[in-house]
């Protein structure tokens, strides 16, 4: 058994020394001699084999992590292009300077000023049939991030935070009164 045990890691014994320890610069193999608590710390083949087993588990569940993280990542990156796109705007920049220029207001019209974390206001105008998935896209492109918190405000202490829940459901019905202007709060998620 000491001898299947030492023939497993017999390959480890002919890697080079750790750094500084070759002699004149020589990369040559140095035998190294099994210490005696490898050899006893081996235990069965049938524990061995438990332990592999569980440090292939180990990996393929970080696989398994680490594909979900990179698809979250795609479908975030989606999200963000479908809200440029319903936007009309070509870019995160485009969408922030034609949000500087309201629209002439209107019966059926909306004002929210967006409050930004970095201290700028922009005022955008939107239709009461447009939604809150607008809202959203509107304060993503002016952000230029996906991964924020959009909170509305106005006229009779009206509060509302969008969330996907109300990305179908227009402004009015989202209880924003046409003619009325808003604080759209716009924070990094954290």
């Amino acid at each position: 058994s000491f001898q299947s045990c030492a023939m497993a890691y017999a390959p480890f014994t002919q890697l080079p020394s750790p750094l500084g320890q070759f002699s004149g610069g020589s990369h040559a193999p140095v035998a190294v001699a099994l210490p005696e608590l490898v050899v006893e710390d081996a235990g069965s083949a049938e524990e061995r084999k438990r332990i592999f087993e569980f440090a292939r588990e180990v990996v393929a569940e970080h696989s398994r992590w680490t594909t979900q993280q990179q698809a979250e990542e795609a479908e975030r990156k989606s999200r963000l292009e479908i809200m440029r796109v319903a936007t009309g705007q070509s870019s995160p920049t485009a969408a922030a300077t034609a949000a500087q220029r309201p629209r002439a207001g209107r019966a059926n019209e909306v004002s929210l000023k967006f409050c930004m974390p970095d201290g700028r206001e922009v005022l955008h105008s939107m239709r009461s049939s447009e939604t809150g998935f607008d809202i959203l896209a509107q304060a993503t492109n002016l952000m230029q991030s996906e991964s924020i918190t959009v909170k509305v405000s106005g006229p009779g202490g009206f509060s509302k935070e969008i969330k996907e829940v109300d990305f179908a459901t227009t402004i009015a019905g989202l209880g924003l009164r046409a003619g009325s202007t808003y604080d759209v709060s716009v924070r990094q998620r954290r």
